[in-house]
């Protein structure tokens, strides 16, 4: 499992001393609940888009960075040192299995990171640490591509490296005469320095899981063939089972008493397979093994949590009188693996790294009225006093009126037709040669997720779509987005692919996560403007309608389609560019209103308070519809300028010349704006 959490996270998912017994009765704090286990417990994931090895603390989920850039810690059996991995040098995007590793010891409470093993070989790799019960030697697992894994063992300091046959899941035993590990669906056990070694489990098939060790050294408990947990006598090979439960990862409590499973569920049973019972109410649990905490009255364990599609540390009395999770990547998008309580119990304090936020971490800077990103800003979409935007990998939500910044969990560097901001929900889509998808998020929650049949279901792809059905032209205002897919003659993926004209055409509302159709047309149906409960839709052949949110026709309005460029809808302004002009009809009635000269070159991107925004190169044109009265705002960079208007303000968004926040974006309060 610890070599397929790094995978995970690089794509973007103990033996420790204690003496009170399972089911004892727990202290009652002051605030009427079971007591809490003090202390820490590390793991890998957390908010860093590189990863990192973290700390959370058990009572109140406060959060520090140990290790930055890096993987699979593991404590030191007295809880002094921390073996982990990180990248190789120059190899970023290469994480675990993926690409070359190195593998370092450094002091949990500071010091520099000592390199025990380095690597600039392309197929080498290490997982699934194990230190020595001395804490002297660790055994790993040596990913060489070109033989198979290996099991190694290596002193601290570099020194004395020893292979000792190929196997996965290295487990040192409690006197440090053994080390156990899994080859070819059986159970081994060799000596440290490989010269003897025997196979403890014949004619079962073990699965690639860690085996544990009973605090007496005489048997290992191990998952056989995923249907349940076996016991085998070190000793004479003898196996037996636990009991009637499920398949799953064992974790024998430091006292020897009691064994916990992670399977369908938490589970305790009796070495001799009695007092079987399930712990929590956790479902969903990954196959990291649970981890004790020092005084054996909880457990840290690792579970999906609901539809984020994320895995979060937990912590369960052993008793079920209490659950409690420790971090927060369902909310923001990210999973966490591997928790191990810290052994001597030290609270987070005490530990040397950084406090940290669990959100996404956002390296765009607000400052006042303005905002600068890293890269350019390749989309804009406001709504009231917030802006999201889209740069060359991230979604970053800002208000300039409360001088927040909020990162979404996801990226895009593909094709990224869609973006779409209703209120505090951000939606964006993507095309993709397999399958194009919607994902949706909040400020409250920006880990995104992807949307459920976002194109009413069939066709592959994770959002239901498949890759002749894009979806494109979010619109949003308030609490309603909407969106359109059609039928493309070819994949939009293909660089080749215009995507029109466009046929089949479904609309639908974005209704929290799910999506629902609410009007269709056999040719284009494509949403241009959202107003007060209101879509304003062009069929693309003249045609436009006014829809409620139920996608029932408030009005209809007839155009030349040759001649309409675009189109916006705002109060009862319907304003239409032409190519000569800008044309407003009253919304409510249909009765044309007048028309007044385009700028040169302009192209209308909103409206807001009887003023339209037109963008001609660098210039923003502020049309009052009233009079025809135009003021122009002078960018102060280059371009593209993609531009927004608000009852807060107006957003803009320009290249600069600074090759270190390139992307810029400017808000102006409505009522500073040159012309009203």
């Amino acid at each position: 499992m610890r070599a397929l959490a790094a995978a995970l996270l690089a794509i973007g998912v103990l033996s420790l001393a204690g003496t009170a017994p399972v089911g004892a009765r727990l202290v009652v704090t002051e605030d009427g609940q079971g007591s809490i286990p003090r202390g820490s417990i590390m793991f890998f994931g957390g908010p860093s888009p590189s990863g990192g090895v973290y700390a959370a603390d058990a009572v109140g989920g406060r959060l520090k960075e140990l290790l930055a850039d890096a993987y699979e810690a593991d404590w030191s059996p007295d809880g002094t040192k921390i073996a982990f991995l990180r990248e190789a040098p120059g190899q970023t995007g290469l994480t675990g299995p993926f690409g070359p590793t190195d593998l370092y010891v450094v002091g949990a409470k500071g010091g520099r990171p000592q390199p025990v093993i380095r690597t600039d070989v392309p197929d080498i790799s290490f997982s699934n640490l194990s230190w020595s019960p001395d804490g002297t030697r660790i055994a790993y697992r040596d990913n060489a591509q070109q033989v198979g894994p290996v099991i190694a063992v290596v002193g601290i300091d570099g020194r004395h490296k020893v292979s000792l046959g190929r196997g996965t899941e290295p487990a040192w035993s409690p006197d440090g005469r053994w080390i156990a590990y899994v080859s070819g669906g059986s159970l081994f056990v060799t000596s440290p320095d490989g010269t003897r070694q025997r196979q403890l489990t014949h004619g079962v098939s073990v699965p690639d899981g860690p085996p544990s060790w009973s605090p007496d050294g005489r048997r290992i408990a191990f998952d056989c063939c995923k249907v349940g947990i076996d016991v085998v006598d070190v000793r004479n090979g003898r196996v037996r089972g636990v009991g009637t439960l499920p398949g799953g990862v064992p974790s024998w409590s430091p006292d020897g008493k009691w064994i916990a499973v992670t399977s369908d569920a938490l589970w305790l049973v009796r070495p001799d397979g009695s007092g079987a019972r399930q712990i929590g109410r956790l479902r969903q649990l990954t196959v990291d093994p649970a981890s004790w905490s020092p005084d054996l009255r909880s457990l840290a364990v690792t579970a999906w949590t609901g539809d984020s599609g994320h895995i979060d540390i937990w912590t369960v009395a052993v008793d079920g009188s209490r659950t409690r999770r420790l971090t927060q990547g369902w909310r923001y998008g990210y999973s966490n693996f591997d928790p191990e309580w810290q052994p001597q119990g030290l609270s987070i304090a005490r530990l040397a790294g950084t406090y940290v936020s669990p959100a996404n971490p956002t390296d765009s800077v607000a400052s006042g009225n303005g905002l600068r990103a890293t890269s350019a800003i390749a989309q804009l979409a406001a709504d009231g006093e917030q802006v999201v935007i889209h740069t060359s990998w991230a979604y970053d939500l800002w208000n300039p009126v409360e001088g927040r910044v909020v990162r979404f969990s996801t990226g895009c560097s593909t094709r990224c037709p869609g973006l779409g901001l209703a209120g505090d929900r951000v939606a964006m889509s993507r095309v993709l040669p397999s399958g194009n998808d919607l994902s949706t998020g909040t400020v409250q929650r920006p880990g995104v997720i992807m949307v459920g049949g976002a194109c009413g279901g069939g066709g592959g792809g994770s959002s239901g779509c498949s890759p002749f059905v894009p979806i494109d032209d979010l619109e949003g205002d308030g609490s309603l987005l909407v969106y359109d897919v059609w039928t493309a003659p070819c994949r939009l993926s293909e660089p080749t692919c215009s995507g029109r004209p466009k046929a089949n055409g479904r609309l639908f509302r974005l209704d929290g996560t799910h999506a629902t159709t609410i009007a269709s047309s056999s040719g284009a149906l494509t949403p241009v403007s959202v107003d007060a409960g209101r879509i304003l839709v062009d069929h693309e052949n003249g045609t436009m309608d006014i829809l409620r949110a139920d996608g029932s026709v408030l009005r209809s309005f007839t155009f030349d389609a040759a001649s309409v460029r675009a189109a916006r809808l705002q109060g009862n302004d319907l304003v239409v560019q032409t190519p000569t002009d800008i044309e407003v009809t009253d919304a409510a009635t249909g009765v044309f209103q007048r028309r007044w000269p385009l700028p040169t070159a302009a192209a209308l991107t909103d409206v807001q308070g009887g003023i339209a925004v037109l963008v001609a190169g660098t210039d923003m044109h502020l049309l009052r519809l009233s009079d025809g009265a135009d003021a122009v705002i002078h960018v102060p960079g280059g371009g593209p300028v993609l531009a927004q208007l608000e009852p807060a303000g107006l957003f803009y968004s320009y290249a600069a010349d600074d090759p270190k926040y390139p992307g810029r974006v400017a808000f102006v309060p409505f009522d500073q704006l040159p012309i009203h």
